[in-house]
C-alpha cells in the first residue's frame, strides 16, 4: 500500500474482486435507507423504443413533421428558395442568401437570423447598421 497517498487504500481496494460485496456487509449501512445501498435486484421494463420501418429510433415531433409536409402551402414555402438583393444608396447586389449578403456588406452575422424572419414573413425590409440602412428585397431565382 501506498503511504504517500491517502487515497491509495481505496484505489487499490476498488481493483479487488468482492469489493463492492464487502462494502454492503458492513454494519453501518443498516441504518442507511435502502435506496442509498440497494442496487436494485428486481429488473424494471424499460419502454420499447419508439422506432421507423427502418429501425432507426423516432424523434417525438417526427409524425407532425411528416404530416405538415402533406399541406400544399407547407411544402411550397419549404422548397422555395428566393435570393436576397440589397440596396444602399444606388448600389444593388443580389446574393444567393441574407446571410451571404450580411457577408458581403459586412454587416454583423449574429442578426441575420432574425432579420431574415421578418424579411420573409414581409418580402421587404430595412436594416440599419451604423446610420446606414440597407434596403433588402426577395427576388425570385
Amino acid at each position: 500500500m501506498n503511504q504517500c497517498n491517502p487515497f491509495a487504500w481505496t484505489v487499490d481496494n476498488l481493483n479487488q474482486p468482492g469489493f463492492s460485496a464487502a462494502l454492503l456487509s458492513i454494519s453501518d449501512m443498516v441504518s442507511l435507507p435502502a435506496h442509498l445501498y440497494d442496487m436494485g435486484k428486481e429488473s424494471v421494463a424499460l419502454p420499447e423504443p419508439d422506432v421507423n420501418a427502418d429501425g432507426r429510433l423516432r424523434a417525438k415531433n417526427a409524425e407532425g413533421v411528416a404530416e405538415s409536409w402533406k399541406r400544399e402551402e407547407v411544402l411550397i414555402a419549404r422548397i422555395t428558395r428566393d435570393a436576397v438583393r440589397c440596396t444602399v444608396g444606388s448600389r444593388s447586389t443580389e446574393s444567393k442568401s441574407l446571410r451571404e449578403s450580411f457577408r458581403v456588406h459586412g454587416l454583423p452575422d449574429h442578426q441575420h437570423i432574425r432579420f431574415r424572419m421578418r424579411l420573409k414573413a414581409s418580402g421587404r425590409e430595412v436594416f440599419v447598421w451604423e446610420g446606414i440602412e440597407y434596403h433588402f428585397e426577395l427576388v425570385a431565382r
